[in-house]
């Protein structure tokens, strides 16, 4: 489970910064009250701070060169 929520905000992360570069929006969301989620399954929020992300990235791309 920790590994998939890892892999999840990366992903997450990853989209979103896309969006940022491409100067997209996202989709309008769903209130929290009217997301159903089925028996026997999680709803798990996940969270990303795209700054943070951003600045990770940019140490990455710098440490590469």
């Amino acid at each position: 489970m920790s590994d998939a929520l890892k892999m999840a905000r990366d992903a997450l992360s990853g989209y979103l910064l896309v969006l940022e570069d491409l100067d997209d929006s996202l989709t309008p969301t769903t209130p929290p009250g009217k997301i159903t989620v089925p028996k026997n399954s999680l709803l798990i929020p996940i969270e990303v701070d795209t700054t943070l992300a951003r600045e990770r990235e940019e140490n990455i791309l710098l440490k590469k060169r």
